[in-house]
């Protein structure tokens, strides 16, 4: 074999391994610039779940010191029995809903201001 043939098809080798390797590292540049983009975007999604936490939290308190002095004020009126109404935001099936509560005694009020620091801890008890 002739050395000028070996020496041009192993030049020929070179071209193709070096513009593999450019396309190569091409691909892995546009990878990197959707992973950066795609992690960009999951810290904006992060910041506006963050809050919209903050907005609903923020109207759950606007409701409650509106509404339930209103119905509680109202209820007393109609019935002069001493209730006390009381919304409670509760999260089911991955969506927040609303129980509406009505009580009658201080004890009762007491023990739902117990309740509601920890629901999970008298869980049973209200089941019963």
């Amino acid at each position: 074999m002739d050395l000028g043939i070996v020496v041009s098809e192993l030049k020929e080798k070179i071209d193709i391994l070096q513009g593999e390797r450019n396309s190569i590292v091409s691909q892995k540049q546009k990878i990197e610039k959707t992973i950066n983009l795609i992690i960009s975007d999951m810290d904006i999604y992060s910041q506006v779940r963050k809050l919209l936490e903050v907005l609903v939290k923020s109207t759950e308190i606007n409701l409650r010191s509106y509404i339930e002095p209103l119905v509680t004020e109202a209820l007393d009126f109609v019935f002069e029995q001493g209730l006390n109404f009381h919304l409670f935001f509760v999260s089911r099936r991955n969506q927040l809903e609303i129980d509406f509560i009505v009580l009658r005694n201080s004890i009762s009020e007491s023990n739902y201001q117990i309740w509601v620091q920890d629901p999970e801890k008298y869980e049973n008890d209200l089941s019963d």
